[in-house]
């Protein structure tokens, strides 16, 4: 009875160490692809949907391999004081190349177009798709106005533009293009 309740503790100890270890040690999936979503909420349970379907096109290894969607960008003043925070991270995350894709209303994809950060769509996208006639912005985004994927995404805006940043790597190219392909047809 004496040494019971001290190895418990030393059971429980041990157990949380072996977990912590086993989280820190254990790999990651590298994300291949990552589209922010900027002033615009999609369902969650829809994205998840959305995420798994782009996985299974763009033949991912599951568990290995992964394609990220972060629809928490709010650039707009909701009176929640976060717009500045939410612009520095999604900055950031530019500036180290963790995003690839920006999904974004007109005003906010204009702003960052004119700051030179996407890159050209014609540079990005081949001619076997169809989108030049859903070019905006001068050429460095593509129009999903009245897409049938934003509707079932639940879409609060009726027209967003995507765009590709101009610091993906080339590895990163092959992933865009398809994702991209994938979203127009969907469109």
């Amino acid at each position: 009875d004496y040494y019971r309740n001290k190895l418990i503790a030393l059971i429980i100890v041990i157990g949380v160490i072996i977990s912590l270890a086993y989280t820190i040690l254990s790999p990651k999936p590298e994300v291949v692809a990552s589209i922010a979503v900027i002033n615009d909420y999609w369902n969650d349970e829809k994205v998840t949907e959305f995420t798994k379907e782009l996985s299974t096109y763009l033949e991912l290894n599951e568990g290995k391999q992964k394609v990220e969607i972060d629809d928490t960008y709010f650039l707009t003043e909701t009176g929640m004081g976060n717009e500045i925070a939410n612009t520095q991270r999604l900055v950031a995350r530019f500036a180290v190349g963790d995003i690839n894709i920006v999904i974004a209303d007109k005003d906010k994809f204009d702003e960052f177009a004119k700051s030179g950060t996407f890159a050209k769509i014609s540079e990005v996208v081949d001619g076997d798709i169809p989108y030049e006639d859903k070019l905006t912005s001068d050429g460095y985004g593509i129009s999903l106005k009245d897409s049938k994927l934003l509707k079932e995404l639940e879409s609060g805006q009726n027209e967003l533009i995507l765009g590709v940043l101009s610091n993906a790597d080339e590895e990163d190219y092959k992933y865009i293009y398809k994702i991209i392909k994938y979203i127009l047809q969907k469109s």
